[in-house]
């Protein structure tokens, strides 16, 4: 692999997710959809930074885009860019980097469309006939001494 294509396979293949859950900017448990504080000027404000959809960082007081070897760079003051990548790559063939980019995933997985695990319509166990529950509806009614009419006029008042 030459050095471009490693720079690459670093930007793709490693979230910068995982990288602030390992440099503790982020919580274990953030959520991506969420702003935190900018790593690179260490700003105190939560909305300052964001996750961009092509696996960067935005700052809006620094009003740049960081990727992640930016960040590494910058959090672990590293002034070579060989030296970062060497380290990053490290990393990334560690047990640790493939354990946490596992839990990313798997939050991820969570965190996209949370109640779409949570609603599920039931399945009617027999086919609904509106005829029955006319019939029953207007059998209470006459029970009730009620009548359609009357009951569409208590709606109404509602």
């Amino acid at each position: 692999m030459n050095y471009q294509e490693k720079i690459k396979h670093i930007q793709t293949h490693f979230p910068m997710s995982v990288l602030l859950k390992k440099l503790n900017i982020i919580p274990p448990n953030f959520n991506i959809n969420h702003r935190f504080p900018c790593p690179i000027h260490q700003g105190k404000n939560p909305t300052c930074c964001h996750f961009t959809s092509d696996n960067k960082i935005h700052c809006w007081k620094c009003c740049k885009d960081y990727d992640i070897i930016d960040v590494y760079m910058a959090i672990r003051q590293i002034k070579s860019f060989h030296e970062a990548i060497q380290k990053i790559a490290g990393f990334m063939n560690s047990f640790e980097f493939k354990a946490l980019n596992k839990q990313e995933k798997e939050i991820t997985k969570i965190t996209i469309n949370p109640l779409k695990q949570l609603y599920q319509p039931m399945k009617s166990k027999q086919s609904v006939d509106e005829k029955e529950i006319n019939i029953k509806k207007n059998n209470y009614l006459k029970r009730s001494h009620l009548y359609s009419t009357q009951l569409e006029i208590i709606i109404i008042i509602y």
